[in-house]
């Protein structure tokens, strides 16, 4: 959670919590399983409908960085990398899902590890560690 964006972080003080666990459950949920006490503390200071509302994630936009921002770091570190020369990913393949992919496919997931992995692969000695590794 380094990076992560977390809202609660304030209900996990040690004071908060040992309140929380005090207390009777039929205080802490409404019928419809909501949080009852934080309705009543915060709900006149949230907009309208706000605990009414779906849940909503939060995800990074990594099909278009790859079509744009990342796709040359994908082409140095997967296509011009050991893991071509090594034989461990296959350059046409690759070469297919990033074409494929900037034509509007849905490739990010699997570009985005072929490029973590050639990121690790760089970061760690790629070639020397491994033929070094263990039979």
């Amino acid at each position: 959670m380094a990076f992560g964006l977390e809202a609660r972080s304030p209900l996990l003080d040690i004071r908060v919590v040992e309140l929380a666990l005090s207390l009777p459950t039929r205080l802490k949920r409404d019928a419809n399983g909501g949080k009852r006490i934080l309705k009543k503390a915060f709900g006149s200071m949230l907009p309208a409908g706000f605990f009414d509302r779906d849940k909503m994630g939060f995800s990074l936009p990594i099909e278009e960085w790859l079509r744009t921002e990342l796709r040359s770091l994908v082409q140095r570190r997967v296509l011009g990398s050991a893991l071509m020369d090594l034989g461990i990913v296959d350059r046409g393949a690759v070469r297919r899902l990033i074409g494929e992919h900037d034509r509007g496919g849905h490739h990010g997931a699997t570009l985005w590890n072929l490029l973590v992995l050639g990121e690790r692969f760089e970061e760690y000695g790629g070639r020397a560690r491994w033929n070094d590794r263990p039979a």
